[in-house]
């Protein structure tokens, strides 16, 4: 259910910082693609985590698209 309800907003995120940055957001299916998830500690659904300077670090804030473009594009 979690997942579900993060999904158009995670699109929505998406599409925002595609036009505005060149960052970009990516999704993982740990159901299709569990060793990629287990690489990533993922312990839970959904996890956000974000990279920068090559350091990943877990997304604490509101699970919504603003919230998450807001740090997308720092």
């Amino acid at each position: 259910g979690h997942c579900q309800a993060l999904s158009p907003e995670w699109a929505k995120a998406a599409s925002i910082v595609a036009k505005e940055s060149t960052s970009r957001l990516l999704k993982v299916d740990a159901d299709e693609a569990p060793a990629t998830a287990d690489a990533l500690g993922v312990e839970g659904f959904p996890t956000i985590l974000f990279s920068k300077d090559g350091k990943l670090f877990d997304f604490v804030g509101r699970r919504n698209a603003d919230a998450i473009v807001t740090l997308a594009l720092q």
